[in-house]
């Protein structure tokens, strides 16, 4: 075949894109001599796509010359595959050719292209379960059926606004209350209380967490441990309906407990890592992230430890402080009837990475994906 090489080049180097954003280059191709070719067509697709798979024993039994008490026992193990797949862009365009041929001779040939990518889109995503990913493809087709083609990768960012949410920025607080049974015996209770002055964090920001535990129990609290927690869950659809969750946790606290008939309060700054990369899958309808906050009461004895969990929203724009002062007001009023301060939402001390500007990926517009 004399078409040599076939470059998809975009304008912008990084190939990291936004939803709504224009994105324009050139197809290249380079001929070694005369040819004849039908069409030039350049295809740009973005899809989700979850796959797993469960090895599952099957038991049979078989009966020899007809007699039970000669049964036989095989067991075999069935492999089912877990799938599921969506679509969120399929946009085709024709370079050249069509119903004439076209005559390409030696040398360059250069075809630019543009296109609008849509609003809604969820971000690149990339995860042993599944993944979201967008790929542009040109293909030539030649007389007798003959076809070339290549496809690369391009990476979208899709933003997380968390004043989008108004709900973020209310406070939550939660209270349980714990009962520790001893044969006969009923002590009184730990009580514990968790608050969170508001719930929407980005990357480097510090989750203010005010833990209060009153033990009225004659049972010891030797620990509380607060972690930040994250769920990923991944929903095939074929050949049926099924979840697999995957927990990654993030942050890790560890902090002294309360002896039996005393209390105690304290507030953590639970640090998120700066290099955690938050992706938007709004509108993926496959894979979602979440992300609890789990403060836990830990005791010995054989006892249940208490949990309180506080979901939280992570995302790449912080929460702005409010015009009016008392909309953050968010003190509450502890067992002891003392007070806890207004915060304020602490900024975001560098710019959320691919929301100002593209992020610098040298050569990620040169990726080829490799044809099965």
């Amino acid at each position: 075949m004399d078409v040599n090489n076939i470059h998809i080049i975009f304008d912008n180097p990084t190939a990291v894109f936004f939803p709504g954003e224009i994105i324009t280059g050139r197809v290249l191709l380079i001929v070694s001599n005369f040819i004849k070719i039908k069409k030039v067509k350049l295809k740009f697709k973005g899809e989700g796509n979850v796959l797993w798979r469960e090895h599952n024993a099957m038991s049979r039994r078989n009966s020899r010359n007809g007699l039970r008490k000669h049964s036989l026992t095989h067991n075999k193990t069935k492999t089912e595959r877990y799938t599921a797949k969506e679509e969120y862009f399929n946009h085709k365009i024709l370079l050249a050719g069509g119903e004439r041929k076209l005559h390409l001779k030696e040398g360059e040939h250069v075809y630019p292209f543009s296109v609008s990518l849509p609003d809604n889109l969820p971000s690149t995503f990339e995860e042993e379960y599944g993944r979201i990913q967008y790929t542009a493809k040109v293909v030539i087709n030649i007389p007798w059926d003959i076809k070339k083609g290549k496809e690369i990768a391009f990476e979208v960012i899709s933003g997380l606004n968390l004043n989008d949410e108004p709900s973020l920025a209310e406070p939550k607080i939660l209270e349980r209350e714990k009962f520790y049974c001893c044969c006969c015996c009923k002590s009184g209770p730990m009580t514990m209380i968790v608050y969170v002055p508001y719930t929407g964090f980005v990357p480097e920001q510090s989750i203010p967490v005010t833990v209060e535990l009153d033990n009225n129990s004659n049972v010891d609290v030797d620990s509380i441990k607060i972690k930040l927690e994250r769920v990923l869950k991944f929903k095939a659809r074929f050949p049926s309906s099924k979840i697999k969750s995957k927990l990654f946790t993030i942050v890790n606290v560890c902090i002294d407990g309360v002896e039996k008939h005393t209390s105690k309060t304290r507030v953590e700054q639970i640090k998120i890592p700066n290099n955690l990369t938050i992706p938007n899958l709004k509108h993926c309808g496959i894979i979602t992230d979440t992300y609890t906050l789990n403060v836990e009461a830990c005791v010995n004895g054989g006892y249940i430890n208490e949990v309180i969990s506080v979901n939280i929203k992570l995302g790449n724009t912080p929460l702005t402080i409010a015009t009016h002062p008392h909309q953050f007001d968010y003190s509450f009023q502890s067992l002891n009837q003392s007070y806890f301060s207004r915060e304020q939402i602490p900024e975001n001390p560098h710019p959320s990475v691919g929301l100002t500007k593209p992020i610098s990926v040298p050569g990620y517009a040169q990726l080829v994906i490799q044809s099965n």
